[in-house]
């Protein structure tokens, strides 16, 4: 889910840190990578705390109910929780209007995607779009229309 990176790293050193093999601990049917032994434990203590939200899926698809895999190397610190993204476009798209994209994920994650088998859920989306669907065409152009309006700083890709 995290390729490897540690998830307490994202935490406290609000970067993407290589976790090492002899620094491992499984959770929720997941392996987890850590860069120390002291990242482990605190993992091992409250692991909730550091996995990704959404089962590790893109945020801003999780808004139109598609269950898509997000990219460890873009992602951000919201409340507490790590939310990936599937490119730093994604992450834009959905921080355009981070309040309401929370809770429509956050509805479709608990009602549609959580605990269900996320390819069949991914198909089902995929036929069956959601009234609010927007195509990456169509978030792309809002974007840019909101950064010329001057309602966006230009902050492309990246993390944190």
């Amino acid at each position: 889910m995290l390729d490897g990176y540690d998830p307490v790293a994202y935490h406290a050193l609000r970067e993407l840190r290589r976790g090492v093999a002899h620094h491992t601990a499984s959770f929720d049917g997941v392996v987890y990578y850590f860069a120390s032994a002291e990242h482990r434990a605190q993992f091992l203590r409250t692991p909730l705390r550091y996995v990704p939200a959404f089962g590790g899926h893109c945020a801003n698809q999780m808004r139109f109910g598609l269950p898509v895999r997000g990219d460890p190397t873009h992602w951000k610190l919201i409340d507490g929780q790590l939310w990936l993204f599937s490119s730093g476009d994604a992450r834009n798209y959905f921080l355009m209007f981070e309040a309401p994209n929370r809770v429509i994920a956050e509805r479709y994650w608990t009602d549609e995607v959580r605990g269900r088998y996320a390819l069949w859920r991914l198909v089902w989306r995929t036929l069956f779009r959601v009234p609010h669907y927007q195509s990456l065409e169509e978030q792309e152009t809002i974007w840019q229309q909101s950064r010329r309006d001057g309602r966006l700083r230009s902050n492309r890709g990246g993390a944190r």
